[in-house]
């Protein structure tokens, strides 16, 4: 009986595994050496150094960590560029003042003229990129504005103001113009930053950017020198600013100007 029983079931296993066709059995056999091939290749893997989550969370982190002691780091020298920049510009400025009194005998221009809406940088534009203007000049942006500014209205307000304590004076009076500050950093937006006013009030036309580089600012004397420093500094010990001639009433500049940017802006 017993033996019977086991002829029977193996007839049956027979019959099933004539069921099978050629093209399923090879099926079968591509399944498994595909499964076979996935595991050597995780093996590989694993063998090669693979990442585990862990690791990589290790590593997110400490980039993490790295970035976040970098970009202070990044910051100021970002800023430090930005002064280096600001320093340059006023160096440019400069030279192109030295030339306009040389050529106007030894008389500073008005720093804003309401009758023609021309600005002091205007008139420097011919000593700093020849034969242009404020709004044709490939540089005059880049010079008469300050990379770190908050705000930038070019041509129509430039980043630095003339002290307008000496608006059409002759420089050859200046008792210390070592000591006596010709531009400084002034807003860039509104009205009003063709002056640089030392009362300085918040609002106020003419209102310095004091604060523009980590609390300190440029500031161009008439020697030609740049002293990067804080504003309070600039009126103790000693008043850097001089004497308010009140002489800021010329509607045009003497021999025209070189601009297209007129406009009436009152209080430039």
């Amino acid at each position: 009986m017993e033996a019977d029983y086991f002829d029977r079931e193996n007839a049956k296993a027979g019959i099933l595994w004539q069921g099978v066709s050629g093209f399923e059995f090879a099926t079968l056999g591509k399944m498994a050496n595909d499964f076979s091939t996935r595991r050597e290749r995780a093996m590989a893997i694993a063998a090669m150094g693979g990442f585990t989550l862990i690791e990589l969370l290790v590593v997110i982190a400490i980039i993490a960590l790295l970035a976040s002691l970098l970009m202070p780091a990044m910051g100021r020298v970002r800023r430090e560029v930005e002064v280096s920049q600001c320093t340059s510009n006023m160096r440019q400025i400069s030279h192109a003042f030295q030339f306009y009194l040389q050529d106007h005998n030894n008389r500073l221009m008005q720093r804003y003229y309401y009758g023609t809406g021309y600005g002091y940088d205007e008139l420097l534009i011919p000593y700093l990129d020849a034969g242009t203007t404020v709004n044709t000049s490939t540089i005059a942006k880049k010079i008469f504005t300050c990379p770190a500014q908050k705000e930038v209205d070019y041509p129509a307000q430039p980043g630095y103001g003339m002290n307008w304590y000496y608006d059409n004076q002759m420089v050859t009076l200046l008792d210390r113009p070592a000591e006596t500050v010709l531009l400084a950093e002034t807003l860039g937006g509104g009205v009003g930053s063709h002056r640089a006013d030392p009362l300085n009030g918040e609002g106020s036309i003419g209102q310095l950017d004091d604060t523009r580089h980590d609390g300190r600012a440029n500031y161009l004397f008439f020697d030609g020198h740049i002293s990067f420093m804080m504003y309070q500094d600039t009126l103790t010990p000693a008043n850097l600013w001089g004497t308010d001639y009140g002489d800021h009433g010329e509607e045009s500049p003497a021999g025209g100007g070189n601009t297209d940017n007129q406009g009436t802006q009152m209080g430039n």
